[in-house]
């Protein structure tokens, strides 16, 4: 199964908005969601070269990732994207 990691941190607003939208959408197409809270987690956010948030990375079936996006996009560049 593909998992979707979202790079996030308590202080980021955009983050928060964004998440219902990303979980939404892997709802959508069978991606299991997991949010990543960088200030707990630093060394994922260093494994995955997290420099802006939120910051999206689609991970394949073999658990590598296939994807990355260091920003927002709207609804439809998102379901694009994961296409």
């Amino acid at each position: 199964m593909k998992k979707m990691f979202m790079f996030t941190a308590p202080w980021c607003r955009v983050c928060v908005q964004y998440e219902p939208v990303v979980k939404g959408i892997c709802v959508k197409y069978g991606v299991e969601f997991q949010k990543i809270d960088i200030e707990q987690e630093p060394k994922i956010a260093e494994q995955y070269r997290v420099t802006s948030l939120p910051k999206l990375v689609l991970l394949g079936d073999d658990g590598w990732p296939i994807k990355t996006h260091p920003e927002v996009l709207s609804r439809e560049d998102l379901e694009e994207w994961f296409r």
